[in-house]
């Protein structure tokens, strides 16, 4: 799950040493519509794991009106390109609107 105006740290495990990326795209949908985007230079690599951290400003993009957030990484080890599965998530929501 992913509450609104908050700032998680994602981490994604990796069947592969992800030191040995050469791209990665981290795409978060809501309802077909590609609402963030993160990129490998916004990441932290760690033997088989990808982290991310979203800022206040990017879990404010999603809606929290019970619409499913889907997450995907695409990844390239040179000219390889893999995907994962998607994930779903729900969207938390929070009462007051804004950055703190």
């Amino acid at each position: 799950n992913v509450t609104r105006g908050t700032t998680p740290e994602l981490t994604f495990q990796l069947p592969f040493d992800a030191g040995a990326l050469t791209k990665l795209s981290i795409a978060f949908e809501q309802d077909g519509v590609l609402v963030l985007e993160k990129k490998l230079e916004d990441c932290t690599v760690s033997g088989q794991q990808v982290s991310v951290r979203l800022t206040e400003e990017d879990t404010l993009a999603f809606r929290q009106d019970g619409s499913v957030l889907q997450i995907q990484l695409r990844c390239g080890i040179g000219e390889k390109r893999l995907a994962s599965e998607v994930i779903t998530a729900t969207v938390g929501r929070i009462l007051k609107e804004g950055t703190l």
